[in-house]
């Protein structure tokens, strides 16, 4: 296994390997030019291609808290090594936001603010491309909880999961018309168009586990673009307040001061903020479990799957309260 890592370090990065530490996420490697973290990357070459230049963009437009990849001997983002693909970046010894005691909510929100002022590029890498296409999105998530419902009535089976979906079926159904709503009643259109015309990109994944903090310096990285898509970046806040929301430690004062922190950092006009609210207000999680829950059920109880919706259902008041007030 050591022999396959120095051919790799060698032949694709011109490195020689001296030693080795695994980690969950990558293999620290100790060589006679520093220390790197050398990633086998499971996705396509197009979606790796799409994430190096992506952290090459961001650093080229002043945002420097991403840790680029670096090219190999050939110039290319990924060395290729039998059938996968392996990816070098300078190591940092850092702990995720998950890992530390507990979220610093606001100094993640900033991040994610000077994130997006770097957030774009001069052309399109990639077809991963999401401009104009939310409400066709939820329409479609919509028809799906439809046909859940319609099978829960069909089957008559209910089981815990029935059960649930049956009495808040109505309310999560309402939830996502009235988003719809708003989005169409937002300037999401020239929100996506004015995103398309500067290649605006989003992370998808910001949380916790990818907001990584040095742990000499103090200072703050975003790590794992692979889900990343062009797209309104304000889809990536949306995401950042829904997670913030399910944390228990929080309220809408942290959910208030979030957005403070984020407009300190870009412009948060009252389009985007319209817009955020609606796409807090789109249950997606909870349709995104029902929807994982159905369609994976052979005649089994998936507990996990269930106790997840049950939390969705749990955080309802609490929702509501910060949609309100925010």
């Amino acid at each position: 296994m050591d022999e396959m890592y120095e051919i790799i370090l060698k032949d694709g990065f011109g490195l020689k390997l001296k030693g080795a530490t695994r980690t969950r996420s990558s293999l620290i490697c100790f060589t006679d030019k520093g220390s790197f973290d050398l990633k086998k990357n499971i996705f396509d070459e197009s979606r790796i291609i799409f994430e190096g230049e992506i952290r090459k963009s961001l650093n080229k437009n002043g945002f420097m808290n991403a840790v680029p990849f670096i090219d190999t001997v050939d110039g290319d983002i990924f060395f290729r090594y039998g059938d996968s693909r392996y990816t070098l970046e300078n190591h940092i010894d850092t702990v995720s936001f998950d890992e530390e005691e507990g979220w610093d909510y606001i100094e993640g929100a900033a991040t994610l603010g000077r994130l997006h002022n770097a957030s774009f590029m001069d052309d399109f890498v990639c077809d991963r491309k999401n401009f104009g296409r939310l409400i066709t999105t939820y329409e479609k998530r919509i028809a799906e909880f439809k046909r859940i419902r319609k099978r829960i009535k069909k089957d008559a089976l209910y089981d815990k999961a029935d059960m649930i979906i049956k009495k808040y079926y109505t309310y999560y159904l309402k939830r996502a018309e009235d988003a719809i709503k708003m989005v169409q009643e937002s300037n999401y259109d020239a929100l996506s168009m004015y995103a398309m015309e500067n290649k605006t990109f989003c992370h998808n994944s910001f949380k916790g586990d990818n907001i990584k903090r040095d742990k000499k310096t103090g200072e703050i990285y975003v790590d794992n673009f692979a889900k990343a898509s062009y797209d309104v970046c304000i889809s990536d806040l949306a995401y950042y307040i829904r997670r913030v929301i399910k944390m228990e430690d929080t309220d809408q004062n942290t959910v208030k001061d979030v957005l403070e922190a984020y407009g300190c950092e870009t412009p948060l006009t009252d389009d985007k903020k319209a817009l955020t609210k609606a796409m807090v207000v789109f249950p997606w999680k909870f349709m995104s479990l029902c929807n994982e829950y159905y369609n994976k059920r052979k005649g089994f109880t998936f507990d996990a799957s269930v106790q997840r919706i049950e939390k969705c259902i749990r955080d309802i008041e609490k929702e509501e309260l910060i949609i309100n007030s925010v």
